[in-house]
């Protein structure tokens, strides 16, 4: 299974009872989030990380509609440049933005402190979202201790009738499970559809499982020799 590579990718191999230490690749986090830990960031002297492990955004005040949310973009870019950390300031929606990075790639781990970081596992990468506080761990240590979830698979197969896109197939399937249908689970997307699932098809489907109570949603990789391969590239 996907998910299975990944992680014993990142795996340190420490564990404690049902948690294991996990190292990710990458660490997303906006303004909006990360405003939450700045100051306790700035007392403790970090992050450790080096500045190419982190993806810092600007977007959700986008420009800022008030007094306040303009000093918190301000603080934010303050604290990113005297740290020589970059930061894509106002040129999209974060997650779309690791979509779109060469710098995410299949097999990658990516912790967010932003639920919908599992958009990136349309592009076959595990993004999985934490809390402000638990980014705050990780940016003090480079790791994160994390429960392994079960998979579930979700088989995607045929064409879409004309009208009918994959928000409105992914919105139909968050219908039929309700909100807690994946709880705690990674939900692998099995792509059986005769030109295969295009990136911004996959990344839709990656993008909802939060909403389905996942952990994380992850296009798995076609077999080898399988002609209607999936694109996660395109």
């Amino acid at each position: 299974m996907e998910l299975e590579r990944i992680w014993e990718a990142h795996c340190t191999g420490r564990r404690r009872g049902s948690y294991e230490e996990l190292r990710p690749d990458l660490v997303y986090g906006h303004e909006g989030t990360l405003a939450l830990i700045l100051p306790e960031l700035e007392r403790l002297g970090g992050p450790r990380l080096k500045p190419e492990c982190l993806f810092f955004v600007v977007d959700h005040f986008a420009p800022p509609s008030t007094g306040p949310f303009a000093d918190i973009v301000q603080d934010f870019k303050g604290f990113c440049r005297t740290r020589s950390i970059g930061l894509a300031l106002y040129e999209g929606i974060g997650h779309r933005l690791m979509l779109e990075s060469p710098r995410v790639t299949r097999g990658m781990l990516v912790l967010g402190a932003d639920s919908h970081t599992t958009t990136i596992g349309g592009k076959g990468a595990l993004g999985i979202g934490l809390g402000s506080t638990d980014i705050l761990a990780v940016l003090m240590t480079g790791t994160a201790w994390l429960q392994r979830p079960a998979v579930s698979e979700v088989g995607v197969d045929g064409t879409l009738p004309p009208f009918v896109d994959t928000r409105d197939a992914t919105l139909h399937l968050l219908g039929r499970v309700g909100q807690a249908g994946f709880l705690g689970q990674v939900v692998e997307f099995v792509d059986s559809t005769p030109d295969g699932l295009s990136l911004e098809a996959a990344s839709v489907l990656t993008n909802m499982t939060v909403e389905m109570g996942a952990v994380s949603g992850l296009l798995a990789q076609r077999m080898a020799g399988d002609e209607s391969g999936s694109r996660p590239g395109t």
